[in-house]
């Protein structure tokens, strides 16, 4: 129980407990020596007294229940009662001190629509960047709607009446036209909006903040906080005060707003006073307004921040169209970007949006914090202009400038562009295609490889000699893929002339030898032969027709006991050949005596070597091949070559010694899709598909950054819904569903989600966009029917993690819940182990993680802020 030591702490205990009384009692009002009670009509006195009882239990007392004793000097506050037949409702007003007594800080009447946005910015503390974080929103502005004559100009308010740094640093000369004081002086002295308007307009506001954009400078108007010294220290009207007058609770943003679209502006932009102010309150509490809350990491400003942001979600029902509290985080030095303290701080204010508001739908604050890097430069600046001038191509300007770009150029971009096409023959031939890449159809002529930053690395790497290499690569990266692409083309300096499409086609130089393949090879036979026929033209070759799959026969034979694998892997590359040769050596004098060369390919060795997690045989199998082979290959014999496709984990299980090290040795020919190449691949498989649907000169395998965004965000959007709603980014939320923990982002699963998303057959015209191809909910519906495909590929691929998930598939629905509790999961260290090895588990202080693209086949859901962890256990790879 808190002390009661004046008057006001007698009305907070009251206000703050409404809703026990308000059944008995109407209202209470408190004054220094006096407490008016006010009953409902037909309530007692005694009724009153018992609630009172109860709030005050040690302070309410005297002869006839008519005090409360004051805890600091016993002094009395008299208690009277009284019936009110008057109605109670007091308004809603967006105060501090009046919201925390609230079940909502937001008023519940409708509310107009703003004439043009007021955006606001914030901080809990000064001196975090929040002016600094404005400029650069404005600069972004500037640079995104130059060219744009209605929507180009802002309106710039400094509205810290306490701090007016935005005013100081303006340079403005002589005394301004109109200030932030006279307009709020106008509106407390004027009623009728309309009026108000008209007579800021007549007064004119000449002062203004020029920016200079790509091709041109832009004239912002400019609002300071006072015209002369006298106004800014003896104030006649303040937030507050105007606020607390009838019926002018949000009248503020009404006029700025209609000032702004009267002046020209296209959005007005508010520099707020710092603190749990009420200075800013009116506008923090008008959920029409934007609010960018600006913090450093300091524990001060995080703390104060969250205090701050618990009011502004209270009460707050998050949809589509909800303008939200946005945080930038501000001044992050990287070397705590990564701070185990820093990242449980940054959770905690993401947690705040479940905890404190009406959230229908996760993704909905997917993009609510953005992080702003630290620039050295920009700590001590003397002037705006510098300000302006040292934001150019600093990184903390580039993300507010995509933000700006992401969330206020809503006008979308035609999915036709100046070509007329046919949207539905476009999807279903982008469908068909991505078809035919998920099954690898190699025998197709049509068949192309996209050549990636890997295959690239290949390539360069071995242009004058015979490749001796692992390509590692997880399932579905394209290792068979890329395989069967090496058979079409015969032989090794072919491959590299058909990828690199260079003068050197025609060269014939370094056959292949399928040594293995994986086990549909009988869905490409015709490819296998016609390498095999080709390799026994050279003279002495002795090429068997079935050579590939007696090698599995083989190696069948070897697993179960102990084997000399060296001299195995050597006699079994070498008899692939010709049988009568009896060792490497004699085949490489008699390839350089003829001046020919060979390259062994390899691949579906996890089909054989099905359990390197725990058998010692099949581990040595693996290391013997990876390392000593390929080493002695890479030393002895410049005529021979070796390709050895080998899936992820069983070099993890399997590579004892130097693990690390290895995986170096590889990294820049292993087959791993970073987030950049993942979208380079659907937008080249949609230029493979349709090239009259680019609309690009350049080949989507060699075009920029920003012509593969372009050409994505006409296949399906910028959001996942209008671009100026809350949803969530649609290449984010794509990536962020198809990857593991791992970072792992599998081409086959990026295309078979290109297949399902635009496969649909029959659209209904709501919810239709004309900005996109692929439409949000085919794109939700596609990432449940690749998490499905991912299920199935895992149980007949790795049976150990195929059994842990169906068993979690049918535990009952109320316990499915992430994090998942360690007792249900029932894992042992073995089975725990493979899981987080294949990124499909995640343990974080003592919880249990598991990544989307497994999640909606398994069937969980997730606890109140469990999503947002998960999306950052994804990202951190």
């Amino acid at each position: 129980m808190q002390k009661i030591l004046t008057w006001k702490d007698i009305e907070r205990v009251f206000y703050s407990s409404k809703k026990r009384w308000n059944k008995i009692i109407a209202s209470v009002d408190v004054f220094p020596n006096y407490i008016y009670v006010y009953l409902l009509k037909g309530k007692k006195d005694k009724d009153a007294m018992k609630i009172i009882k109860e709030l005050f239990p040690r302070n309410y007392g005297g002869k006839d229940y008519d005090n409360i004793y004051l805890d600091l000097d016993k002094r009395t506050v008299s208690v009277i009662f009284d019936e009110n037949d008057e109605n109670t409702d007091k308004p809603d007003i967006p105060l501090f001190k009046d919201i925390i007594y609230r079940d909502s800080s937001y008023t519940s009447l409708d509310m107009h629509s703003l004439a043009c946005p007021v955006i606001a910015f914030h901080s809990y503390k000064g001196g975090v960047g929040r002016t600094l974080s404005l400029l650069a929103f404005a600069k972004a502005w500037t640079e995104s709607f130059e060219n744009d004559s209605d929507r180009k100009r802002l309106l710039i308010v400094d509205a810290d009446i306490e701090a007016p740094g935005l005013t100081w640093i303006s340079g403005i000369d002589g005394e301004p036209s109109l200030s932030y004081l006279d307009i709020l002086d106008i509106i407390q002295d004027n009623c009728d909006k309309k009026k108000i308007v008209n007579i800021l307009k007549s007064k004119g506001v000449s002062e203004q903040i020029v920016i200079e954009g790509t091709k041109q400078n832009v004239e912002h108007i400019f609002i300071p906080t006072y015209r002369y010294t006298e106004q800014l220290l003896d104030q006649y009207a303040n937030p507050e005060t105007v606020v607390n007058a009838k019926d002018k609770m949000y009248i503020i943003a009404d006029i700025l707003s209609d000032l702004a679209k009267e002046l020209g502006a296209s959005a007005v932009v508010i520099d707020l006073r710092a603190g749990l102010s009420e200075m800013s309150a009116p506008y923090l509490f008008d959920k029409r307004i934007k609010k960018y809350i600006v913090t450093s990491t300091s524990s001060q400003s995080i703390y104060g921040t969250r205090l701050l942001l618990k009011y502004l979600f209270k009460g707050l029902s998050i949809d589509a169209e909800t303008v939200l509290p946005e945080i930038f985080i501000s001044m992050i030095p990287d070397i705590i970007r990564n701070n185990k303290d820093y990242l449980l701080e940054k959770d905690k204010l993401k947690q705040l949006y479940y905890d404190c508001s009406d959230l229908h739908q996760d993704d909905l604050i997917d993009n609510t914090i953005t992080e702003l890097p630290f620039a050295e430069e920009l700590v001590h600046l003397t002037s705006l202009q510098d300000i302006i001038r040292k934001l150019s191509n600093k990184d903390m300007y580039k993300i507010i400038h995509d933000i700006v770009e992401n969330n206020y150029n809503d006008d979308g971009v035609k999915v036709n562009g100046s070509k007329v096409v046919n949207e539905k023959e476009i999807l279903d031939k982008i469908s068909r295609k991505a078809n035919e890449q998920i099954t690898a159809d190699g025998n197709s002529e049509n068949m192309n490889v996209l050549c990636t930053a890997p295959i690239n690395n290949l390539i360069n790497k071995y242009s004058d000699e015979m490749p001796v290499t692992v390509i590692i690569g997880a399932k579905g990266a394209g290792k068979t893929f890329l395989y069967k692409q090496m058979l079409r083309n015969i032989d090794w300096k072919s491959f590299c002339a058909h990828l690199k499409q260079n003068e050197e086609k025609g060269v014939k130089e370094g056959n292949f030898i399928p040594v293995l393949a994986s086990k549909n090879f009988k869905e490409w036979t015709v490819l296998l032969d016609a390498c095999i026929n080709e390799a026994n033209l050279i003279e002495d070759a002795n090429v068997s027709r079935s050579i590939y799959a007696d090698n599995i026969q083989l190696i069948n034979s070897k697993l179960n006991k102990k084997n000399d694998w060296f001299t195995f892997w050597n006699n079994l590359l070498v008899h692939s050949f010709n049988e009568k040769y009896t060792d490497m050596d004699q085949l490489n004098t008699f390839l350089e005596k003829t001046n020919k060369r060979i390259v062994f390919i390899m691949d579906g060795l996890e089909e054989s070597f099905t359990n390197t997690t725990n058998s010692e045989v099949q581990q040595q199998a693996i290391q013997v091949l990876c390392q000593d082979v390929v080493s002695n290959i890479v030393l002895k014999y410049p005529n021979i070559g070796l390709i050895v496709f080998m899936r992820h984990d069983l070099v993890q299980n399997s590579i004892k010694v130097n693990l690390e090290q290895f995986e170096q040795t590889y990294q820049k020919v292993s087959l791993r899709w970073s987030t950049e190449e993942a979208l380079r691949l659907v937008a080249w498989i949609v230029e493979q598909a349709a090239p009259e649907y680019i609309q690009n000169d350049v080949s989507m395998d060699k075009a920029s950054k920003e012509v593969i965004d372009d050409v994505l965000l006409r296949l399906w959007g910028k959001k996942l819904g209008k671009n100026t709603s809350n949803e969530a980014y649609t290449s984010n939320w794509i990536l962020a569903a198809l990857s593991d923990f791992n970072g792992q982002l599998q081409a086959r699963d990026m295309i078979r989600f290109l297949r399902y998303a635009t496969e649909a057959k029959v659209r209904s015209k709501a919810g239709a966009y004309s900005d996109r191809l692929i439409y949000p909910a085919e794109i939700r519906s596609a990432v449940v029917k690749c998490s499905k495909e991912k299920i199935k590929e895992v149980n007949q691929e790795y049976q150990e993690i195929g059994s842990i998930f169906k068993r979690w598939k049918m535990l009952p629905k109320e316990v499915k819940k992430i994090p998942l509790k360690k007792e249900l999961l029932k894992l042992n260290e073995q089975t725990e182990k493979s899981l987080i090895q294949a990124g499909f588990l995640k343990i974080l202080d003592g919880k249990y993680y598991i990544p989307e693209i497994i999640r909606h086949a398994l069937e969980f859901t997730y606890e109140k802020g469990a999503r947002p962890k998960v999306l950052s256990l994804l990202s951190k790879k």
